[in-house]
């Protein structure tokens, strides 16, 4: 074997076990999930569906799911749209103190989930924001907008200015240039913001927890307290096989429908 091909052995098997190490949990969540017997166990012992049954008929789970839904949608729309300002404007044009914005844009990267969800329900309590779903909303919205920063941003460091200036020497204004030009050519980088945003506010589960109320739970905050008031039996590894599944139909259709290399 040459060092070319064992080099190229070694990448894919390491590749590999990355993706088994990353993997795997799910995997054994999802075959637990199957089990017949009233507590977890793996390997289960015997096969049923009765826990997929029970997961489905619980309404407090289906509420949580909805509501896990529409803050997810709303944050993914609302952190892409400002990031994407955002981004445009640390990219494009030279502000004062851009280095300090953009430390402060990306900020919430670099603490930690409790402490920032400690923090956001001092702050607003102090606005006295009272409903549960602008809270939530803000308090994710402020978690994912550095993920759509870092994504524009790297599409707009290597764009091609000239294809805008083309376009306004033709005698398209700058709203026409943004909308028929800029605006497709940084779809890559927003349509990742979209993904991270829905995905990190879907399972989102340090902020949504100082956030959530009583009656306003998401799904991740609705588990944790299944598990902490109840005993864990397979319903939590149903529960969670098939947010695993709805999770990848959504990415599986959004690559069919854009393509890998629209998304990347």
């Amino acid at each position: 074997m040459t060092t070319d091909n064992f080099g190229k052995v070694f990448l894919g098997s390491t590749v590999a076990l990355v993706y088994c190490f990353l993997l795997l949990p799910m995997a054994i969540v999802i075959i637990v999930s199957f089990t017949s017997t009233e507590y977890v166990v793996f390997p289960p012992k015997g096969l049923t569906l009765h826990w997929y049954g029970e997961a489905l008929s619980l309404e407090q789970f289906l509420n949580s799911f909805k509501i896990s839904l529409s803050v997810a949608a709303l944050v993914s729309l609302l952190s892409t749209t400002i990031g994407t300002m955002a981004s445009l404007a640390l990219v494009r044009y030279p502000l004062p103190g851009k280095e300090a914005l953009s430390i402060f844009f990306l900020s919430p990267l670099m603490f930690p989930s409790v402490v920032l969800g400690i923090a956001l329900l001092h702050y607003i309590n102090t606005l006295r924001i009272v409903p549960v779903l602008p809270a939530l909303v803000l308090g994710h919205i402020i978690i994912t907008i550095p993920f759509v920063i870092r994504t524009v941003s790297a599409v707009l460091y290597g764009f091609d200015r000239s294809l805008e200036e083309a376009a306004m020497d033709l005698g398209a204004g700058r709203v026409k240039t943004f909308f028929k030009i800029t605006l497709p050519l940084i779809k890559p980088g927003m349509i990742n913001g979209v993904l991270f945003s829905f995905l990190i506010s879907f399972g989102d589960m340090n902020i949504s927890l100082f956030l959530s109320g009583p009656l306003f739970k998401t799904l991740p905050v609705q588990i944790y307290s299944f598990i902490n008031l109840s005993s864990v039996d397979p319903t939590i590894a149903a529960i969670s096989s098939l947010i695993i599944v709805v999770e990848s139909l959504l990415l599986g259709a959004l690559f069919k429908l854009l393509g890998s290399r629209e998304i990347w």
